[in-house]
């Protein structure tokens, strides 16, 4: 081979290597802006749905706020407080009555009950009842 066609196939090989690499080149190019276009696709999706849930957690916000407002106004403190008054009254009264015990009243009840049909002999006399 003569150095013109060495010449002339080192050229043909650089061409052929350059073709190559930009092709090569041109499909990451491709790639690259595939994947930015469907980045900013999902990046769309996501502001879309993002404004959704924020607008959905704004309106929840209001109402809550909106509704403890409307709450606190109907609690007033001093009902509460009188509230919590009688319930100690009334807490205390049953500790009371708890703590009485109905056994003596009741023995005494029934002691009573059944002295009441025992007569004694002298009191049979007195009333009468054998003449």
């Amino acid at each position: 081979m003569s150095q013109k066609e060495e010449i002339r196939n080192s050229v043909i090989l650089i061409s052929n290597l350059r073709k190559r690499d930009k092709e090569r080149y041109e499909a990451k190019i491709n790639t690259i802006n595939e994947t930015i276009k469907k980045v900013s696709e999902i990046e769309t999706q996501m502001n879309t749905h993002w404004y959704g849930i924020s607008n959905c957690m704004r309106i929840l916000n209001e109402t809550i706020e909106k509704r403890f407002n409307l709450l606190e106004g109907e609690i007033r403190s001093q009902d509460l407080i009188d509230t919590k008054k009688l319930l100690k009254k009334l807490i205390n009264l049953y500790k009371s009555v708890e703590e009485i015990s109905f056994n003596p009243v009741l023995k005494k009840k029934i002691d009573d009950k059944e002295n009441e049909h025992l007569l004694k002999p002298s009191e049979i006399f007195k009333r009468g009842d054998l003449r």
